[in-house]
Protein backbone atom coordinates (compact mmCIF):
# COMPACT_ATOMS: atom_id res chain seq x y z
CA UNK A 1 0.00 0.00 0.00
CA UNK A 2 1.28 3.46 -0.79
CA UNK A 3 -0.03 6.78 0.44
CA UNK A 4 -0.32 8.47 -2.96
CA UNK A 5 -2.46 8.17 -6.09
CA UNK A 6 -1.81 5.51 -8.71
CA UNK A 7 -0.76 7.95 -11.36
CA UNK A 8 1.65 5.69 -13.22
CA UNK A 9 4.29 8.44 -13.22
CA UNK A 10 7.21 6.04 -12.94
CA UNK A 11 10.68 7.54 -12.64
CA UNK A 12 9.46 11.05 -11.86
CA UNK A 13 11.32 12.91 -9.13
CA UNK A 14 9.11 13.05 -6.02
CA UNK A 15 8.21 16.32 -4.39
CA UNK A 16 9.93 17.60 -1.29
CA UNK A 17 6.86 16.89 0.82
CA UNK A 18 6.83 13.22 -0.20
CA UNK A 19 10.43 12.58 0.81
CA UNK A 20 10.02 14.70 3.95
CA UNK A 21 6.96 12.68 5.00
CA UNK A 22 8.86 9.43 4.40
CA UNK A 23 11.77 10.63 6.53
CA UNK A 24 9.46 11.70 9.36
CA UNK A 25 7.84 8.26 9.42
CA UNK A 26 11.07 6.61 10.57
CA UNK A 27 11.08 7.92 14.20
CA UNK A 28 7.48 6.79 14.67
CA UNK A 29 8.50 3.25 13.72
CA UNK A 30 10.89 3.12 16.68
CA UNK A 31 8.13 4.23 19.06
CA UNK A 32 5.77 1.64 17.57
CA UNK A 33 8.33 -1.15 17.99
CA UNK A 34 9.01 -0.28 21.63
CA UNK A 35 5.30 0.03 22.40
CA UNK A 36 4.61 -3.37 20.83
CA UNK A 37 7.32 -4.97 22.96
CA UNK A 38 6.01 -3.29 26.12
CA UNK A 39 2.47 -4.55 25.47
CA UNK A 40 3.69 -8.04 24.65
CA UNK A 41 5.84 -7.98 27.78
CA UNK A 42 2.81 -7.62 30.06
CA UNK A 43 2.16 -11.34 29.61
CA UNK A 44 5.77 -12.40 29.01
CA UNK A 45 8.23 -11.06 31.54
CA UNK A 46 11.28 -12.04 29.51
CA UNK A 47 10.26 -9.53 26.83
CA UNK A 48 10.55 -6.68 29.32
CA UNK A 49 14.21 -7.53 29.81
CA UNK A 50 14.76 -6.81 26.14
CA UNK A 51 13.63 -3.23 26.69
CA UNK A 52 16.82 -2.70 28.70
CA UNK A 53 18.52 -2.93 25.30
CA UNK A 54 15.98 -0.88 23.37
CA UNK A 55 18.45 0.49 20.84
CA UNK A 56 19.71 -2.98 19.99
CA UNK A 57 16.14 -4.31 19.71
CA UNK A 58 15.14 -1.49 17.36
CA UNK A 59 18.27 -2.06 15.28
CA UNK A 60 17.54 -5.80 14.99
CA UNK A 61 13.92 -5.24 13.97
CA UNK A 62 14.97 -2.53 11.53
CA UNK A 63 17.56 -4.86 10.03
CA UNK A 64 14.88 -7.43 9.22
CA UNK A 65 12.27 -4.92 8.08
CA UNK A 66 14.53 -2.73 5.98
CA UNK A 67 16.43 -5.69 4.59
CA UNK A 68 13.24 -7.28 3.29
CA UNK A 69 11.95 -3.98 1.92
CA UNK A 70 15.19 -3.14 0.11
CA UNK A 71 15.50 -6.61 -1.41
CA UNK A 72 11.91 -6.71 -2.68
CA UNK A 73 10.86 -3.08 -3.16
CA UNK A 74 14.27 -1.42 -3.74
CA UNK A 75 13.29 1.12 -1.08
CA UNK A 76 13.21 1.43 2.66
CA UNK A 77 9.99 0.54 4.47
CA UNK A 78 8.95 4.19 4.88
CA UNK A 79 9.83 5.05 1.28
CA UNK A 80 7.80 2.13 -0.08
CA UNK A 81 4.73 3.27 1.87
CA UNK A 82 4.84 6.58 0.00
CA UNK A 83 5.22 5.00 -3.41
CA UNK A 84 8.95 5.67 -3.78
CA UNK A 85 11.92 3.55 -4.77
CA UNK A 86 15.67 4.02 -5.01
CA UNK A 87 17.73 4.16 -8.17
CA UNK A 88 21.44 4.67 -8.77
CA UNK A 89 22.11 8.33 -9.44
CA UNK A 90 23.05 8.85 -13.09
CA UNK A 91 25.68 11.43 -14.11
CA UNK A 92 24.34 14.90 -14.77
CA UNK A 93 23.67 15.59 -18.42
CA UNK A 94 23.40 18.91 -20.20
CA UNK A 95 19.85 20.26 -20.35
CA UNK A 96 18.43 22.67 -22.92
CA UNK A 97 18.92 26.29 -21.90
CA UNK A 98 16.14 28.76 -21.43
CA UNK A 99 12.73 28.36 -19.85
CA UNK A 100 11.51 25.23 -21.66
CA UNK A 101 10.50 23.50 -18.43
CA UNK A 102 8.41 20.85 -20.22
CA UNK A 103 11.38 19.62 -22.26
CA UNK A 104 13.57 19.54 -19.16
CA UNK A 105 10.96 17.53 -17.29
CA UNK A 106 10.66 15.02 -20.13
CA UNK A 107 14.41 14.57 -20.30
CA UNK A 108 14.64 14.10 -16.55
CA UNK A 109 11.79 11.57 -16.55
CA UNK A 110 13.31 9.58 -19.43
CA UNK A 111 16.70 9.59 -17.72
CA UNK A 112 15.23 8.30 -14.44
CA UNK A 113 13.16 5.60 -16.11
CA UNK A 114 16.22 4.29 -17.95
CA UNK A 115 18.24 4.01 -14.75
CA UNK A 116 18.60 0.41 -13.50
CA UNK A 117 17.51 -0.84 -10.12
CA UNK A 118 19.83 -1.18 -7.14
CA UNK A 119 22.19 -4.11 -7.26
CA UNK A 120 23.10 -6.30 -4.30
CA UNK A 121 26.03 -4.16 -3.16
CA UNK A 122 24.00 -0.96 -3.31
CA UNK A 123 21.20 -2.57 -1.32
CA UNK A 124 23.64 -3.73 1.35
CA UNK A 125 25.19 -0.27 1.64
CA UNK A 126 21.74 1.31 1.92
CA UNK A 127 20.75 -1.22 4.59
CA UNK A 128 23.96 -0.57 6.52
CA UNK A 129 23.34 3.18 6.57
CA UNK A 130 19.66 2.74 7.39
CA UNK A 131 20.34 0.55 10.44
CA UNK A 132 23.83 1.38 11.70
CA UNK A 133 23.78 5.18 11.52
CA UNK A 134 20.55 5.61 13.56
CA UNK A 135 21.91 3.12 16.11
CA UNK A 136 25.19 5.04 16.52
CA UNK A 137 23.30 8.32 16.80
CA UNK A 138 20.93 6.91 19.43
CA UNK A 139 23.85 5.62 21.53
CA UNK A 140 25.70 8.93 21.25
CA UNK A 141 22.55 10.86 22.21
CA UNK A 142 22.12 8.60 25.22
CA UNK A 143 25.70 9.03 26.39
CA UNK A 144 25.65 12.78 25.84
CA UNK A 145 22.35 13.20 27.70
CA UNK A 146 23.69 11.10 30.55
CA UNK A 147 27.01 12.87 31.02
CA UNK A 148 26.60 16.39 29.71
CA UNK A 149 23.49 18.39 30.70
CA UNK A 150 23.97 18.61 34.47
CA UNK A 151 27.60 17.80 35.05
CA UNK A 152 29.35 19.10 31.95
CA UNK A 153 33.10 18.82 31.45
CA UNK A 154 33.88 19.96 35.01
CA UNK A 155 31.59 17.29 36.42
CA UNK A 156 33.28 14.68 34.27
CA UNK A 157 36.67 15.76 35.60
CA UNK A 158 35.42 15.45 39.19
CA UNK A 159 33.96 12.03 38.46
CA UNK A 160 37.22 10.98 36.87
CA UNK A 161 39.21 12.05 39.94
CA UNK A 162 36.82 10.16 42.19
CA UNK A 163 37.10 7.04 40.04
CA UNK A 164 40.89 7.32 40.07
CA UNK A 165 40.91 7.63 43.87
CA UNK A 166 38.76 4.53 44.20
CA UNK A 167 41.12 2.62 41.96
CA UNK A 168 44.13 3.63 44.05
CA UNK A 169 42.41 2.53 47.26
CA UNK A 170 41.16 -0.75 45.84
CA UNK A 171 44.04 -3.19 45.83
CA UNK A 172 42.17 -5.68 43.65
CA UNK A 173 42.26 -3.37 40.61
CA UNK A 174 44.95 -4.19 38.08
CA UNK A 175 46.90 -1.82 35.92
CA UNK A 176 45.01 -3.05 32.86
CA UNK A 177 41.62 -2.24 34.38
CA UNK A 178 42.86 1.23 35.33
CA UNK A 179 43.94 1.87 31.75
CA UNK A 180 40.57 0.71 30.44
CA UNK A 181 38.73 2.98 32.87
CA UNK A 182 40.95 5.92 31.94
CA UNK A 183 40.39 5.38 28.23
CA UNK A 184 36.65 5.03 28.76
CA UNK A 185 36.45 8.25 30.73
CA UNK A 186 38.59 10.02 28.16
CA UNK A 187 36.29 8.83 25.40
CA UNK A 188 33.25 10.15 27.26
CA UNK A 189 34.94 13.50 27.80
CA UNK A 190 35.80 13.72 24.10
CA UNK A 191 32.21 12.85 23.23
CA UNK A 192 30.85 15.63 25.46
CA UNK A 193 33.21 18.14 23.86
CA UNK A 194 32.88 17.15 20.20
CA UNK A 195 29.39 15.71 19.83
CA UNK A 196 27.53 19.06 19.75
CA UNK A 197 29.69 20.20 16.82
CA UNK A 198 29.33 16.87 15.00
CA UNK A 199 25.58 16.92 15.54
CA UNK A 200 25.31 20.52 14.32
CA UNK A 201 27.35 19.71 11.21
CA UNK A 202 25.16 16.71 10.37
CA UNK A 203 21.92 18.61 10.89
CA UNK A 204 23.25 21.57 8.93
CA UNK A 205 24.20 19.37 5.98
CA UNK A 206 20.73 17.81 6.03
CA UNK A 207 19.14 21.26 5.94
CA UNK A 208 21.34 22.36 3.03
CA UNK A 209 20.50 19.26 1.00
CA UNK A 210 16.78 19.60 1.71
CA UNK A 211 16.88 23.25 0.68
CA UNK A 212 18.72 22.42 -2.55
CA UNK A 213 16.24 19.62 -3.23
CA UNK A 214 13.33 21.98 -2.64
CA UNK A 215 14.88 24.47 -5.08
CA UNK A 216 15.45 21.67 -7.62
CA UNK A 217 19.23 22.08 -7.50
CA UNK A 218 19.95 18.41 -6.72
CA UNK A 219 18.22 15.03 -7.02
CA UNK A 220 19.34 13.90 -3.54
CA UNK A 221 17.51 15.23 -0.52
CA UNK A 222 20.07 13.97 2.02
CA UNK A 223 23.88 13.75 2.17
CA UNK A 224 23.66 10.01 2.86
CA UNK A 225 21.88 9.37 -0.42
CA UNK A 226 24.47 11.52 -2.19
CA UNK A 227 27.34 9.53 -0.69
CA UNK A 228 25.62 6.27 -1.62
CA UNK A 229 25.10 7.49 -5.19
CA UNK A 230 21.34 6.91 -5.01
CA UNK A 231 18.17 8.95 -5.44
CA UNK A 232 14.43 8.54 -4.99
CA UNK A 233 11.91 8.25 -7.80
CA UNK A 234 8.22 7.40 -7.93
CA UNK A 235 6.84 3.97 -8.61
CA UNK A 236 4.70 3.17 -11.62
CA UNK A 237 1.06 2.22 -11.23
CA UNK A 238 1.74 -1.47 -11.88
CA UNK A 239 4.59 -1.51 -9.36
CA UNK A 240 2.40 0.06 -6.70
CA UNK A 241 -0.37 -2.50 -7.30
CA UNK A 242 2.09 -5.37 -6.95
CA UNK A 243 3.12 -6.31 -3.44
CA UNK A 244 6.77 -6.60 -4.45
CA UNK A 245 9.06 -6.43 -7.45
CA UNK A 246 9.59 -10.17 -7.22
CA UNK A 247 6.36 -10.61 -9.19
CA UNK A 248 7.23 -10.92 -12.83
CA UNK A 249 10.98 -11.04 -12.14
CA UNK A 250 11.49 -7.31 -11.78
CA UNK A 251 12.79 -7.64 -8.28
CA UNK A 252 15.84 -9.78 -8.96
CA UNK A 253 19.24 -8.31 -8.30
CA UNK A 254 21.15 -6.89 -11.20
Amino acid sequence: MAFMHLGGDAGVKPTYFEVYAADKLVPTLKAAILYSFSVFGQNHSWVLRLLNFEHEVVAAVSLLLEGHSLSTMHATFAESLYGLKRQPAAPQQAQPPGGDAAVKQQLQSAELQATPLLNRRQQHLALLCQVLLPYIKAKCDQLYAKHSPQRGVLGLAIARQAATAQQVVGSSNTYFSKCIATLKQGGITALVLLYPYIHAACEGSKFVYQLMYLLDVTDCHSPILHLLGQRLVRLSGSEMVSSSFGIGGAGHFT
